[in-house]
């Protein structure tokens, strides 16, 4: 229980007063349970109860797949009117629940299947107002935790209503920019939207999470986002050398305030791995804008795990004989700082040394 040591809430838990007023909890709990569950119970009745619940207890899953199995059966019944307070009576109820418990699951779901529903039912009408409310409604979620990965997930899931790609259950692990993870499917009935206006939204994402990032490095969730955008960013821009360049100097910004910020070397992997490292120009950027900074940041920080790795990594990407006895020293460097992975180094070690051998036997 927040706020309270484990202590405190054990001597709770151990006093006849609370005990007996848990229990008592308990029972009315179960016996609401029974009544929605039960077959007999009218549609109407079942919403009520499960609005109830649900503004106490936002978590449980199969509250929410009864709400909208009972919804769906309505809607086939309702008229349009209906529809529209449908959609303001299930979004206040979910935004409710997640100001209660702003991780809850079951919560955020059926959000996404309320926004789904109305992008379906209400094709007639322009929705971007609603779902560029949805977009502010999240910012403010993500203002009290930043790292909320619901969130986050849930503003890629508007953004790809406001480009008018199908939301679908794609996993959230894929390169193309469609992260919904909601289990509705139908029809497309949104226009995709324009080239101009898709470029609209997706710099102002950009942007977004420029900012979110600024705020803190370490906001993993941000970093997360921007590698799903980089690919249309990378693909847009005119000056790509320039964009490399702004992109780099953020992350040494990063590593220079906190040498072991997991987040920016995770970053940096991604960029080594994903940035056009077939352009004449990115071999030079490298060496000159991050290693040779990174050289610098090695004497400051000896005792650094993710330095002498980072420097490894970006030698090792671009390799050249004359930097291969760095890249030793660099292995050599983890065996200490990172004796957990002794063995992983010694095995790069021999490696680099056979490589050493096989120069020297060709020439």
């Amino acid at each position: 229980m927040h706020g309270r040591k484990r202590e405190q809430y054990k001597a709770l838990q151990r006093d006849p007063a609370v005990v007996s007023k848990l229990a008592a909890k308990a029972q009315q709990w179960h016996t609401l349970v029974r009544e929605v569950l039960a077959e007999d119970s009218p549609p109407q009745r079942q919403l009520a109860l499960t609005e109830k619940m649900l503004f106490v207890n936002p978590d449980p899953l199969y509250l929410w797949n009864i709400r909208r199995r009972v919804l769906l059966s309505l809607q086939n019944e309702a008229e349009n009117d209906n529809k529209t307070t449908f959609l303001s009576n299930e979004l206040g109820l979910t935004q409710a629940a997640l100001e209660n418990n702003p991780k809850a699951y079951g919560a955020w779901l059926h959000r996404k299947w309320v926004l789904s529903s109305s992008v379906m039912i209400s094709s007639s009408t322009d929705d971007t107002a609603l779902l560029e409310n949805e977009l502010q409604l999240i910012q403010m979620f993500l203002q009290k935790d930043e790292r909320n990965f619901h969130g986050w997930n849930y503003r890629r899931f508007i953004v790809s209503l406001l480009l008018g790609d199908h939301p679908d259950d794609t996993n959230d692990n894929v390169e193309a920019f469609d992260a919904s993870q909601i289990v509705v499917t139908h029809k497309r009935v949104r226009a995709p939207a324009t080239t101009d206006r898709r470029h609209e939204i997706l710099q102002a994402e950009w942007d977004f999470t420029q900012q979110k990032i600024q705020d803190n490095f370490s906001n993993y969730s941000a970093i997360h986002y921007r590698t799903r955008l980089f690919p249309w960013k990378l693909e847009t821009t005119f000056d790509v050398e320039t964009l490399l360049t702004e992109e780099w100097s953020m992350i040494l910004n990063a590593v220079f305030t906190e040498p072991d910020d997991q987040t920016a070397w995770w970053y940096a992997q991604y960029l080594l791995r994903n940035g056009p490292r077939d352009q004449a120009f990115y071999p030079h950027l490298i060496q000159t804008q991050v290693i040779e900074p990174l050289r610098e940041l090695l004497l400051e920080a000896p005792e650094s795990k993710w330095v002498p790795l980072g420097l490894y990594l970006l030698l090792d990407a671009f390799p050249d004989p004359r930097t291969r006895e760095e890249r030793q020293q660099c292995l050599a460097t983890l065996q200490i700082t990172d004796a957990d992975r002794k063995q992983r180094y010694e095995y790069l070690l021999r490696q680099l040394r056979a490589e050493s051998l096989g120069d020297i036997s060709t020439m």
